[in-house]
This record gives C-alpha cells, structure tokens and sequence, in this order.
C-alpha cells in the first residue's frame, strides 16, 4: 500500500532526474475528471494516490488528511509534498504542521500563504509578533484577511488593522 514514494511524486511533479514507469494497463491512471464531478472522500487510498500522481492536487491533499486521520505521517507527508509542490495552499499548510526542521517549516508556511492560505499568513503573523518583526506581521495578518478565510481572515483583519493604526503598515 506504500507505493507512493517520494521518486513516483518527483516524475509526477517534473522531477528530471527520475523517470515514470507507464503502469500496465489493468493499472493505469484515470483520466481526471471534472473537479465538481469528484467526491474525493469517497475514493479509496489507492484511486487518491493515482489522481495525485496524475497531478490532481486535490487528491493529493486529501490523501494527505486521510493517512494522517490513520496516524501514518510517513503516507501524508509523501501526499501534503506532492500537492504543495503542485502549489496546492493546504497541502503546503498542512506539510509545514508535520515538519519538525523550523525552517523548512517556515519555508513552506511562507509558500502557502503565497499561495492564499489565511491559516498559515496568521502562523506567520503571530511568530512575527513573538520576535517584535511588526512590520513582517502587519503583512502576514493583512496577508490572512486578504484571504478571506473565515476565521483566521477576520482575525488577521482586526490584527492588521491594529497594528496599522500604531502606522506599522507604512513603515
């Protein structure tokens, strides 16, 4: 069941250095349909591991979530790197929550929220905060509310906004 490794999500990724194997025909990878005609939650470990390797970065976020709901961190790691490498926001968010070298972490929280993940722009604002960088964290938590993410994009306004009126937005 571990047959997603880190070569097959290189090929599937652009790596140059190794080359895909065409799996046989019995094996080989759906097309991937339309985004709103999957329901990701259904599909087995095996079918996400497909769709992902045929660069369908949703099935790689939601392989991820579903190895780390069964504890294999090793299985979500391999899924979180294939799709933030296919800028997917979540699984770069996601990637950085299991990694314990601070920075790549902050590597890869910086990346997705490039990407528009409000949830790691908010990360990022508060360690700003911690290391009094408050102009960093007025543009990680203008950054978070820009996303319009629910709760860390309101949160990020208020902070945002908090911190422009002591004028850390124009310095």
């Amino acid at each position: 069941m571990r047959a997603l490794t880190i070569p097959l999500l290189l090929a599937a990724c652009g790596g140059s250095s190794v080359q895909r194997e065409t799996p046989p025909p019995s094996q080989s990878t759906p097309a991937t349909p339309a985004k709103k005609a999957i329901n990701y939650y259904d599909l087995s470990d095996t079918e996400l591991e497909q769709y992902c390797l045929a660069g369908d970065s949703e099935a790689c976020d939601t392989g991820g979530f579903a190895a780390e709901e069964r504890k294999d961190n090793s299985r979500a790691r391999d899924f979180f790197w294939a799709g933030c490498n296919l800028d997917y926001a979540r699984s770069c968010a996601a990637l950085a929550r299991l990694e314990r070298d601070q920075v790549e972490r902050k590597a890869l929280e910086e990346k997705a929220c490039r990407l528009g993940d409000g949830g790691a722009c908010y990360t990022l604002g508060n360690a700003s905060l911690d290391h009094d960088r408050l102009r960093d964290a007025y543009r990680y938590f203008k950054a978070a509310c820009d996303s319009g993410a629910e709760v860390f994009g309101d949160q990020g306004c208020d902070l945002a906004n908090k911190l422009a009126e002591k004028g850390w937005a124009d310095r």
